[in-house]
């Protein structure tokens, strides 16, 4: 039994949950005292060992934990995934690789070769048996992949934020919860003051190789290409529009031959005796 506001909103939303044989899970308070984080689902025997976890970061929200029991086509455990070997290319035989590659008789490699993909079959062959070789592999352990690890410091600020959190779920004071809600602006404040200083360490270090990694994993839309604006100003979405605009500049800036073979000198980029190096300061970042 539903009991709501009167309105097109509500009305709507209950009719959903009642129409599709949604039951609702969650039934401890998720923000003071009121249910305000809905868990539905259609079969409640998949869902189990509900319960209520402190708030990410400085949300009055409290996290709602569970475990959902599915089965999936084509399931891989997560052992056998983490455990696959690996390359460890850092500790590769290159003087082998390279006395190995000097070694190889390409006319024999190629012999018989009548296509690009047996050309890529042969080539591969060889690279294979030299990564096989001359560089050793390794199998991550569980706890060691993907896991961010944090310093002490931090660590213990998490852990000093959780029991707050305990206690004020137990006896719901005010002066607890101040307490929590310090607790966990201590923890925000540390995380950002952490990645402040590595982002800081990055630049003092002057390796653009390892800044520019940061900078691309912390990109957004790494797959794919944003809107386009044409040459009228508009911006255009369309996949098939974005590639033809793409085309027409890319061959705009080509290199052109002439009819009789020569290159056109106007189309070639202006000759520089040095390039100078990027460099960035503190304020620019």
């Amino acid at each position: 039994m539903f009991i709501f506001p009167d309105n097109f909103l509500h009305r709507s939303a209950a009719e959903f949950v009642c129409n599709h044989g949604l039951t609702q899970l969650v039934d401890m308070p998720t923000r003071g005292n009121n249910i305000l984080d809905l868990v539905f689902c259609s079969d409640v025997l998949s869902c189990d060992s509900m319960c209520m976890l402190p708030p990410f970061g400085t949300s009055d929200h409290a996290m709602v934990s569970l475990d959902l029991c599915v089965s999936l086509q084509q399931q891989v455990s997560c052992s056998v995934t983490c455990n696959l070997a690996r390359h460890n290319y850092s500790k590769a035989d290159w003087s082998g690789i390279c006395c190995f590659l000097s070694t190889v008789n390409w006319y024999n490699v190629f012999h018989g070769c009548n296509s690009v993909e047996q050309y890529w079959d042969a080539i591969s062959y060889v690279v294979d048996e030299c990564v096989k070789n001359f560089i050793p592999c390794y199998s991550p352990t569980v706890h060691t992949a993907n896991v961010k690890h944090y310093p002490n410091y931090v660590r213990k600020l998490f852990h000093k934020k959780h029991l707050l959190w305990k206690l004020y779920k137990q006896f719901r004071s005010k002066e607890l919860l101040a307490k929590y809600k310090q607790a966990s602006q201590l923890c925000s404040n540390s995380i950002v003051d952490l990645i402040a200083q590595h982002e800081n360490n990055l630049i003092d270090n002057g390796k653009l190789g390892n800044f520019y990694a940061y900078i691309n994993r912390k990109l957004n839309g790494s797959s794919g290409i944003g809107p386009l604006m044409n040459s009228s100003g508009v911006i255009e979405h369309s996949s098939h529009v974005k590639s033809t605009l793409l085309n027409e500049y890319y061959s705009s800036v080509f290199t052109a031959y002439r009819p009789n073979g020569t290159i056109d000198a106007d189309r070639l980029p202006p000759m520089t005796d040095s390039v100078t190096p990027p460099v960035f300061f503190l304020h620019q970042i």
